[in-house]
């Protein structure tokens, strides 16, 4: 879920920067996004929020 939340605000972010006249401004925000999303969707299916991995099933 939070890796989900984090991608949809990476990609606000990614229009906001294409409307703007200075779009380098956002790249850290949109990396540091992408990784946040990337260690939530890690963390999901290592058994992360209290699940079993790799089942999905709640312990």
């Amino acid at each position: 879920m939070l890796g989900a939340l984090s991608l949809l605000a990476m990609t606000a972010v990614q229009v906001v920067s294409g409307l703007d006249a200075r779009p380098d401004r956002y790249v850290t925000v949109i990396v540091a996004l992408l990784a946040a999303s990337a260690v939530a969707f890690a963390a999901e299916s290592w058994g992360g929020a209290g699940r079993c991995a790799p089942s999905g099933r709640r312990c």
